[in-house]
């Protein structure tokens, strides 16, 4: 019996390399240091028993986005709940009072120069390298 080729098993498809859309370990980590562990917004004690996030104060759009800014220090806080519970819940949910507390910041707008109000800290800027400053970059 000849072989016309149509036995052949079919080569796997190679796959595109996931391209990450997340928040580094390490800017993780400067996020939280500079939170001291507790959420930014109204102070309560993170722990791995309660659910927290990294809010991004300019929103990286459905499906992520490439824009690395976006995932900088300056653009990301600790805050307790998911998007639905908590005070991620509450920015979430209460937009027009987040942009206006800080903790939402258009796209059009640099987010290193706005400054939004930390429980226990006051009014601050937040600075790429993970800390708080009392005035603009």
């Amino acid at each position: 019996m000849a072989n016309n080729g149509s036995d052949k098993t079919p080569k796997p498809r190679k796959r595109a390399a996931k391209r990450s859309l997340g928040v580094s370990k390490t800017t993780r980590v400067l996020v939280l240091n500079r939170a001291k562990y507790r959420c930014e917004k109204c102070g309560v004690p993170l722990s791995e028993t309660l659910y927290y996030s990294l809010h991004h104060r300019t929103p990286r759009g459905m499906g992520g986005s490439r824009q690395a800014r976006l995932n900088l220090p300056s653009n990301l806080v600790a805050i307790c709940g998911s998007g639905t519970t908590g005070c991620h819940g509450g920015i979430e949910s209460n937009r027009s009072i987040a942009e206006d507390e800080g903790w939402l910041v258009s796209r059009y707008q640099e987010v290193a120069e706005v400054p939004l109000q930390i429980w226990g800290v006051g009014w601050r800027y937040l600075t790429d390298e993970g800390e708080y400053s009392l005035t603009p970059p």
